[in-house]
């Protein structure tokens, strides 16, 4: 395992063990700098999350796309992944070529809702993400 996938992986361990925005926001800013380092080293562009949606995130998601066992994470209302895209999403991703179940097309996805409407897509968590853009 090379040193980067090393870093990752303890940084994913202390995202999931986070209890405060503050802990996950600071694991989850590097994990996506390795990432990014990770896509342009295979000649991809990487995907970074806005500072707008981080808030969001941590509300929805806790900042996870993923759940400690490997799948994706899941509200009981469908919706899906790091920014908890709803199910009733899933044929205008498609049709943009994106999968929402993959993290990378779950915030392409979300940048696109968030350019056309703004928060309003993640209106039942404003009472949390709004206390964390007051500050």
């Amino acid at each position: 395992m090379t040193p980067l996938l090393i870093l990752l992986s303890v940084l994913t361990n202390q995202l999931y063990e986070a209890r405060t925005y503050t802990e996950a926001k600071k694991a989850y800013v590097v994990i996506e700098e390795i990432e990014g380092i990770i896509e342009r080293r295979k000649g991809e562009l990487p995907t970074k999350l806005p500072e707008e949606l981080l808030p969001v995130a941590w509300c929805e998601s806790g900042l996870k796309h993923y759940k400690s066992n490997g799948d994706i994470t899941k509200s009981p209302t469908k919706d899906f992944g790091l920014l908890q895209i709803n199910r009733a999403w899933i044929d205008n991703a498609q049709k943009m070529g994106l999968d929402i179940f993959e993290k990378k097309d779950n915030i392409k996805f979300g940048i696109y809702l968030y350019e056309q409407n703004g928060l309003s897509d993640w209106r039942h968590s404003k009472h949390c993400w709004k206390k964390l853009t007051q500050k």
